[in-house]
Formats: C-alpha cells, sequence, structure tokens
C-alpha cells in the first residue's frame, strides 16, 4: 500500500527570520561598530546606545528563533514529523491527545509528548492542501478537534531524548 508523505516547509517564517536576522544582526554591529568610544566612555549617552543595542539584540534573537524554530514539516499517513537544523521529531497519530492552535503556532501531543509547528497559514509546497487535508483528516479520525489555546501560544518541544 502506497502511504501519503507530503513534505512543507514554513518559508514565510523562515524568509522573515533571515531579514530579522541580517537587518537587526547589522544594525547592531553598525551601532557597535561606530559608537564603540561612545559606548566604552560610559556616560549617559553610552545608557542609550547601549539601550538601543538591547532592543536589536532581543529583536535579533526573535529573528533567531524564528528561523530555527521549524525547517520543515513531514505529513504522512501516520504521523507527523517536525525537522528542526539537525534533529528530526516525529508523533504518530496514534500517540496525539490534543491539537492547540494559538498565535500561528500549532501544538500536538499527549501528557507525555510534545511537538509544536507553525500553522497552516506559513506553510509552503506543491501539495500544501493536500498536507493539511491529510493532517486534518487524520486527526478527525481520531476525534480530536484543533482548540484555540493558550496552550499553543509558545512553542515546545517535550518528552523526546536528546541524544
Amino acid at each position: 500500500m502506497d502511504q501519503n508523505k507530503y513534505e512543507i516547509i514554513p518559508l514565510v517564517s523562515l524568509i522573515f527570520g533571515f531579514l530579522g536576522i541580517v537587518f537587526f544582526g547589522g544594525a547592531l554591529l553598525l551601532i557597535l561598530f561606530f559608537n564603540l568610544n561612545t559606548i566604552i566612555a560610559f556616560n549617559s549617552q553610552s545608557f542609550i546606545f547601549i539601550a538601543i543595542m538591547f532592543v536589536f539584540l532581543v529583536f535579533f534573537m526573535l529573528s533567531l528563533l524564528v528561523t530555527v524554530y521549524c525547517q520543515g514539516i513531514i505529513i504522512t499517513d501516520n504521523e507527523i514529523t517536525v525537522k528542526k537544523l539537525n534533529k528530526m521529531y516525529s508523533l504518530q497519530y496514534a500517540e496525539i491527545s490534543y491539537c492547540y492552535i494559538n498565535s500561528g503556532n500549532i501544538n500536538i501531543g499527549n501528557n507525555n509528548k510534545q511537538i509544536s509547528f507553525p500553522s497552516f497559514e506559513y506553510w509552503y509546497g506543491k501539495n500544501k492542501q493536500q498536507a493539511i487535508m491529510l493532517m486534518i483528516q487524520a486527526l478527525n479520525e481520531r476525534k480530536i478537534e484543533p482548540e484555540i489555546s493558550i496552550k499553543g501560544l509558545f512553542p515546545r518541544i517535550k518528552g523526546f531524548n536528546n541524544y
């Protein structure tokens, strides 16, 4: 029996993450490079540059998080797999007991395991619609209704052995 397998990438997340890294990281380095003497002087003007650098650093780290958050999603008849840089996390549909959606995230799992990945609107691929339909159909077969919940707000991976 042939198994359906669709590989999707969250292209919008990757593009915005990469642009944020370039913009905020570049701005941070430029501020540091052109104002190093002022910052080292450690006076009232230095605190302004340090505060601005801190804001750019926060946005740089958020952009980095968005880029590293999810590199790909593989939807099959039996499982959902999330690819992150050099690791893959899979969850069988039989293991799933909840599906929370909020703020552009989908969190699925049970009491012991959970994976998170970007929501459908961020997906890109030639078989995007088929992947969405396959995932929804598999969850409906197991009577799991996606819920909008605060639990879906924070992306999280838990319950996997890190070897």
